[in-house]
């Protein structure tokens, strides 16, 4: 392990989140599980705590894609909480990417990131699109739903009158469809 690495690590964490990926400085680091998260900036000299509100590698990525683009890291914020927005996405590729390198070169202090390279890499997103659609209600008899099922009580089944009739209503099945999308980050 590199000396800088080593030096860098000797912050005392103390739970605070990383505002944009929330992970804790008190997490296991993403190249160095055996080690406490690496945060953005260096511990304070007087109370060798983590200083800042980014991990790591939010850190870099906002630093060399963002922090020119955008008034200040609140301005960034409040772009980047569009959930879905193609922000979110590009930074969530580009902190992958971030993290791959670090794994390769086994080191987080000093690693050399070519953001060039970074930014001509084509990210293709694949998502999930959920549809949810409730299907219709049953109403049985109470008498066929004793033989069939047993105690409605027991089986989460409302049971009351409808047209005068003793019935069991069973809740409609609730049916997912997923649809798998691609989307290309863009910049």
């Amino acid at each position: 392990m590199p000396a800088a690495l080593s030096k860098a690590r000797r912050a005392i964490p103390d739970g605070r989140l990383c505002r944009l990926c929330s992970c804790k400085d008190s997490d296991p680091d993403l190249t160095f599980p055996e080690m406490c998260m690496h945060w953005g900036f260096p511990p304070g000299p007087e109370t060798n705590k983590n200083q800042g509100r980014l991990c790591f590698y939010c850190f870099r990525v906002y630093n060399a894609e963002y922090a020119s683009k955008f008034k200040n890291l609140a301005a960034f914020l409040k772009a980047f909480g569009e959930q879905g927005s193609d922000l979110m996405v590009k930074f969530n590729s580009m902190r992958e990417q971030v993290i791959t390198i670090c794994k390769d070169k086994q080191m987080t202090v000093g690693v050399v990131v070519e953001w060039s390279q970074v930014r001509a890499v084509v990210q293709t997103v694949t998502s999930n699109e959920v549809e949810a659609k409730q299907n219709p209600d049953t109403i049985m008899l109470y008498k066929d739903y004793v033989v069939k099922h047993g105690d409605p009580a027991k089986n989460g089944h409302q049971r009351g009158q409808y047209k005068g009739h003793d019935v069991v209503t069973i809740p409609g099945r609730l049916e997912w469809k997923v649809y798998k999308t691609e989307k290309k980050a863009s910049g």
